[in-house]
């Protein structure tokens, strides 16, 4: 889930902050 290529996943770093908008991290 941490990976910057799982897309929508609920945990990933800043490398993609854009992935689905906002995550769970994110908001």
């Amino acid at each position: 889930s941490d990976s910057e290529d799982d897309t929508g996943s609920k945990d990933y770093t800043s490398s993609e902050p854009l992935k689905t908008g906002l995550t769970l991290k994110e908001v």
